[in-house]
C-alpha cells in the first residue's frame, strides 16, 4: 500500500466525484472508494458538524489540514481518472464565468488537483508538495506542521 498525504479540500472533492459517478465506482470491496470510505465518514461527518458549529473550524480543517490515505498500486488509476473527472467539471464551471473571486478559488483548485495528478503519474514517492511521504494512516493534520 502506498501512502497518500493530500489537502482536506482535495479529498472531499475526489470523494464527492465518487459519490456522486455511478454505483460501479462504488461497488466493488476493491475500489478506492471503498478503501476510503471509512475515513471519508468521519471526515464528513466532521464537516458537516463544524459546519453547523463553528465556519473557522470548517474553513481551518477544509483549507488547511491534510489527511494521510493508504493506497494500493492498482487503485492509483482510479484515483487518477476520478481526479480528472472533477478538473474536467471544473473547467466547465470555469468557462461559463461568474464572479471573479470563485473563479480565482476555482482556477487555485485545478491547478492542484493537477499537480496531484502529476505526482500520482510520478509514482507518488513524495507527497504533492514536494515534501516527504507521511507515514500515519487516515490522519488529518496542519499544513506545514509536524507530526
Amino acid at each position: 500500500m502506498a501512502r497518500l498525504e493530500i489537502g482536506v479540500w482535495q479529498f472531499v472533492r475526489i470523494m464527492v466525484e465518487l459519490e456522486e459517478g455511478s454505483s460501479r465506482k462504488r461497488g466493488g470491496s476493491n475500489t478506492i472508494y471503498q478503501t476510503w470510505r471509512e475515513p471519508w465518514n468521519e471526515v464528513d461527518q466532521r464537516l458537516t458538524d463544524l459546519a453547523e458549529t463553528d465556519q473557522n473550524a470548517y474553513s481551518d480543517l477544509m483549507m488547511n489540514q491534510e489527511i494521510v490515505l493508504e493506497c494500493a498500486q492498482n487503485q492509483i488509476g482510479e484515483v487518477k481518472s476520478t481526479i480528472a473527472a472533477v478538473i474536467t467539471s471544473m473547467q466547465a464551471t470555469l468557462k461559463k464565468g461568474g464572479k471573479r473571486q470563485k473563479l480565482d478559488g476555482l482556477r487555485f483548485e485545478v491547478t492542484e488537483l493537477e499537480n496531484l495528478q502529476r505526482f500520482l503519474s510520478d509514482g507518488g514517492s513524495r507527497n504533492p508538495r514536494g515534501g516527504p511521504r507521511n507515514q500515519k494512516k487516515n490522519t488529518t493534520k496542519k499544513r506545514g506542521q509536524p507530526e
